[in-house]
């Protein structure tokens, strides 16, 4: 009899032990989900702010040309070539994108969901 209460001894303590592997195995799996969440949330914030960039750069092109436009000509000797029409330039709203500081913010948080890991 003490040989079958030794083999089912070992059986249970073997399937405790299988159990804490498949949970182990199981939170490992959850980590990596979340990890890979994580990840395409920040390609996702990349994404955005590649295009933020490319918006700003446009912006940024259309407000060098009109301030080349603006911008007397002059000769080589530095005389003004032709008067600018001042009424050609009014002054345009400059609009304020907090789009970079709200995507800087997403990171931070992403960042520390991650380290939270």
């Amino acid at each position: 009899m003490d040989s079958q209460e030794d083999q089912l001894y070992v059986r249970i303590e073997q399937d405790d032990y299988l159990l804490q592997e498949l949970n182990d195995i199981a939170q490992l799996v959850a980590t990596i989900q979340e990890a890979t969440e994580i990840i395409r949330q920040i390609n996702s914030i990349k994404e955005e702010s590649l295009e933020k960039v490319n918006e700003n750069i446009n912006h940024l092109d259309d407000k060098l040309e009109n301030l080349d436009q603006a911008l007397p000509r002059l000769d080589e000797q530095g005389a003004q070539k032709q008067p600018v029409e001042a009424q050609q330039f009014e002054p345009q709203e400059i609009e304020v994108d907090e789009s970079v500081d709200e995507l800087h913010q997403e990171l931070e948080n992403l960042r520390n969901e991650l380290s939270n890991l």
